[in-house]
């Protein structure tokens, strides 16, 4: 992604002025190899997941400067420790290019963010990117993956999980989906294969979901969208098939 390559050209880049200024290889291969498998780590994790993109490129820059400042500043680390002089130019530079590309960074992940989850076209249902609808009655996320819906862990703190899944439910098997209205009075429906989790419906549209016999019931923040996503997701498995 380019915004995780923004900010390695920056560590880059002061690597290199750092090197002018003859600061050890050891501290240059740190600042430059540690924020590089952090990005590819973070990268791998969320390639295919939109929602995530913005939260992963702010990680990757935490930790980039992070490691710039202690390349500038090495008595952070160690009182004994100092490098060659850095005047207040070379600070200032290295400081406006880091600081800049990463905001450059944060920027490019919201706007590829915004063009995937805004439009969700039929170039994303067709994609193994993972979308993650949110629901309106309470903290519960579904993740609609190119195979399969999965509803995420939710923690006794009532904080959803961003990688562990309580159940998922394959695409092959919905057989309808259909968006209903909630009166004005709170229900609570079973969660399918799980048996002490419910669903909290409050007054508003839910969708509801036939899977072979049984029903899994989501009250999505925008319900039109969350079902017409499923509904499309189903179509281009069959056509895969």
């Amino acid at each position: 992604m380019i915004s995780t390559v923004l900010p390695l050209m920056s560590v880059l880049l002061i690597d290199i002025v750092l090197v002018q200024l003859k600061l050890n290889n050891g501290a240059m291969i740190v600042a430059f190899v540690v924020p590089l498998a952090i990005a590819i780590v973070f990268n791998w994790l969320f390639r295919t997941k939109p929602d995530y993109w913005k939260l992963s490129s702010v990680v990757i820059n935490v930790f980039i400067v992070q490691f710039v400042t202690l390349l500038l500043f090495p008595r952070l680390i160690d009182d004994d420790l100092e490098y060659a002089p850095r005047g207040p130019v070379v600070i200032t530079v290295v400081v406006a290019v880091t600081v800049g590309l990463a905001l450059m960074s944060f920027l490019l992940a919201r706007h590829a963010a915004r063009l995937v989850l805004t439009e969700l076209s039929h170039d994303v249902v067709n994609s193994r990117l993972v979308i993650a609808f949110k629901s309106r009655a309470d903290r519960d996320t579904v993740l609609v993956t190119p195979d399969s819906i999965d509803l995420l862990y939710r923690h006794k703190s009532d904080r959803p999980s961003l990688a562990m899944v309580d159940v998922a439910y394959a695409l092959a098997d919905v057989s309808a989906v259909t968006v209903r209205r909630q009166g004005s009075q709170l229900k609570y429906y079973p969660v399918p294969r799980m048996e002490i989790r419910e669903t909290r419906i409050t007054k508003g549209y839910y969708v509801e979901i036939d899977l072979s016999g049984e029903t899994f019931v989501f009250p999505a923040k925008d319900c039109q969208r969350f079902a017409r996503f499923v509904e499309d997701r189903c179509r281009a498995l069959v056509r895969d098939e």
